[in-house]
């Protein structure tokens, strides 16, 4: 008999010769090594990417420090140059104003743009525009006669028991003159103003019926009644403009503002009319009275709040004074100091008597220069 054969179980079974085994473990070996690589080479890209952001953030902050730190300095040298530039103007009597001490004259434009700042800063409406208080024509003539030399506040505190007791033209015409000056008493000027108020109601009664003319020429023929007079029962009674009441406050404003260097009140009226568009001449008497009172108030001017300054022809010569006055204040200290050390001996070559001619000359050559310089100036407004 032959010897039996080993059982062996079917290669195509579950289990595998030694050989496959082998190579089935050399695979997932390859493969374990093959995705180490891999994740190591992700790793370390995405290091790389991180530390290549980490460097790219650290040099874009670098930078902006850089250039924050150059802003710096920049502006620190533009101020430190602006500081000795004005203290080189300053100290070369230079104005730093923007018409650089050349004061222009005033143009229609320019008087356009003031008068339309204050109208944008006093807002009113047409009632609003009379500081008086007035029922007809004929109040309105008689209180603006009143209110000469004295304020609309008084003119209007004695209104009340002047018109309930002279109503009319005739019953002023043909009141007690001391009757009518105790009323308008507080007003002051009483005995003129009874005069004119009483004439004018009498002219009123024989001449125009009782009833207030509504025309210049002939209003201004009435006793205590000028063109502001007129203009202003025109504006307020009739709503007539001809021209532009020019009071107090009007031709003060006026002048200081460079509208005209007139002080007549009439001289005034033309040069503000040849100047500004006619349909602000009704608007102008009481822009300027509320600027004036509440604002360039004649004592007492607050220029620091006044939001038409840089166009004011007195600001600016007073800032031109200034200027020059800080100037020879600073060229005439030398001389000062050597003056008095020539007093107390220090300068054996310059006698007493030496400086006081040479202080002479300097202030007569200050006074001559400074004459001119404003001569100059007065002629452009």
């Amino acid at each position: 008999m032959s010897p039996k054969t080993p059982n062996r179980k079917d290669t195509s079974g579950s289990e595998k010769t030694e050989p496959e085994a082998g190579k089935t473990k050399n695979g997932t070996a390859k493969n374990a090594a093959k995705n180490a690589a891999k994740n190591a080479a992700e790793n370390a890209a995405k290091n790389a990417a991180e530390k290549t952001a980490a460097e790219k953030t650290a040099a874009e902050k670098t930078t902006a420090e850089k250039t924050a730190a150059e802003k710096t300095t920049a502006k620190k040298t533009t101020a430190k140059k602006t500081n000795e530039a004005v203290k080189k103007d300053a100290g070369s009597g230079a104005p730093a104003h923007p018409h650089d001490g050349n004061i222009p004259e005033m143009t229609t434009e320019e008087a356009v743009e003031i008068i339309g700042e204050l109208d944008h800063l006093y807002p009113h409406t047409p009632a609003e525009k009379n500081f008086l208080k007035f029922d007809n024509p004929f109040q309105i003539l008689i209180m603006t006669i009143l209110s000469a030399q004295t304020t609309d506040a008084t003119v209007n505190s004695i209104r009340g028991e002047l018109f309930r007791t002279y109503p009319t033209p005739a019953d002023l015409a043909g009141a007690d003159v001391s009757d009518v000056e105790r009323i308008i008493h507080p007003a002051g000027f009483f005995h003129a103003k009874a005069g004119h108020i009483m004439k004018t109601s009498e002219r009123l009664c024989t001449a125009y019926g009782g009833e207030v003319p509504a025309d210049m020429n002939e209003l201004t023929t009435l006793s205590g009644v000028g063109r502001k007079t007129a203009n202003i029962v025109l504006e307020h009674a009739f709503g007539i403009t001809v021209g532009i009441a020019v009071d107090t406050h009007v031709g003060r404003l006026s002048k200081k503002l460079g509208f005209t260097e007139n002080t007549d009140p009439v001289k005034a009226e033309k040069d503000l009319m040849a100047l500004f568009p006619e349909e602000w001449w009704g608007e102008i008497n009481y822009l300027l009275i509320r600027h004036g009172r509440e604002v360039c108030q004649a004592k007492k001017p607050d220029c620091a709040h006044c939001a038409v300054r840089e166009h004011c022809r007195d600001f600016m010569n007073r800032e031109n004074y200034n200027r020059r006055k800080m100037f020879y204040t600073r060229a005439t200290l030398p001389l000062i100091e050597y003056y008095k050390q020539s007093i107390h001996g220090e300068k054996k070559s310059m006698n007493i008597l030496s400086g006081i001619i040479f202080g002479a000359v300097f202030g007569a050559i200050f006074g001559i220069v400074s004459y001119y310089i404003n001569k100059k100036n007065k002629s452009r407004l």
